[in-house]
This record gives structure tokens, sequence and C-alpha cells, in this order.
């Protein structure tokens, strides 16, 4: 399946469910393959995408650019959509729940759209802050926000502290990094 075709599935699937597509930079879009019959990867041959753990290490660890996006799940109410984008200084997983059994489709759509809005910004934001020097060469923003675990977000320079802010995390993270954005701009 060529990379067009394999955006175009990925858009229509979205489209279907009529969810907003994650962000991610054009780049790692247009290099999406399909990885499974709801999974696309920039990757090949990688662990599960909701292998947070091992994605956490990796970001840590500096690894290149990647996106990981999708629907996974098991049983009537653990599917959930997920997003995975390692670009730059920015490490952004996500996982929301969606297409539960139990849950309310309206309230798990209105969740996924403001967790992608979040996300732009913070992908956004985040090379403004490298090109800024707001951050250390190598540093990323390490962001994990979930309905299947703890939502937390800490600095790749901070390994032992997690900042644990619940559903506000993406709040708090895109405040942290806007936070050294404007000291590195009172800096020069």
């Amino acid at each position: 399946m060529s990379h067009v075709t394999a955006n175009e599935e990925l858009q229509e699937l979205f489209r279907t469910e009529k969810l907003p597509l994650p962000p991610l930079p054009e780049e790692l879009t247009q290099a999406l393959v399909k990885t499974g019959p709801h999974s696309w990867s920039t990757r090949a041959g990688a662990s599960r995408p909701d292998d947070l753990d091992s994605r956490v290490a990796e970001a840590r660890s500096g690894i290149g650019d990647y996106a990981e996006i999708g629907f996974a799940g098991h049983g009537i109410n653990s599917w959930f959509m997920y997003c995975n984008v390692v670009h730059g200084p920015l490490a952004l997983f996500l996982q929301c729940r969606w297409n539960n059994a139990y849950d309310d489709e309206q309230r798990a759509r209105t969740r996924i759209e403001g967790v992608s809005g979040f996300a732009a910004r913070l992908l956004a934001e985040a090379p403004q802050a490298a090109q800024l020097g707001a951050l250390a060469p190598g540093e990323r923003l390490i962001v994990c926000f979930g309905d299947h675990f703890p939502s937390r977000w800490q600095w790749s320079s901070e390994p032992g502290h997690w900042n644990q802010d619940g559903d506000f995390t993406l709040l708090a993270a895109t405040a942290a990094l806007r936070a050294r954005i404007a000291a590195a701009k009172g800096r020069s």
C-alpha cells in the first residue's frame, strides 16, 4: 500500500468515526504506513504502541522522530484511540477512550477534540522552545495523557520527577513549555 493510500485510509477512518485526526507533523504524516486493521506507524517492527514504559524509555534515550496512530483495545470497555508522536524536543503519548460499550459517545468525542487541540499547541510550540534555547540540547518534554494510565509530564533532564496533573496534564505541560519560552525570550 502506498503512503498516500495509507494516509487517505487513516483520514477516512477518523472521518467515519467523526473524530478529528490528531495533529502530526507533515513529514511524519506522509511517512505513515498501515501496520494493522486500525493502526498506522512510521516505525517498522516496533513493540505495541500502548507499551507506554517502552515509549517513555525510548524518548529519554534520544530516539529519532516517529508517529503511531490508531485504535486498539479488547473486550467491551477497553478500547481507545492512541497517538504517539516523538518530534524533536517533544514526546507525546495520548490514549483516549473510544468506542466503549458503556461510554457516552459525544462526551468521548468532545474529550478527544480537546486533547487534539492541546496536542497541536505542544507540537507547534516545542520546536520554537528548542530554537530559542529554552531547552538544553537533546532535552525533551515528555507528556503522557491517557484514560488507562496516570497522566503526567516531565522534562527528560529530570527523569525522576513526574508532574502528575491528571486531566490538566496537557494544560500544565503547555504552561511549563510556555514559561520556558518566555524565560528564553527574556534573556535575549
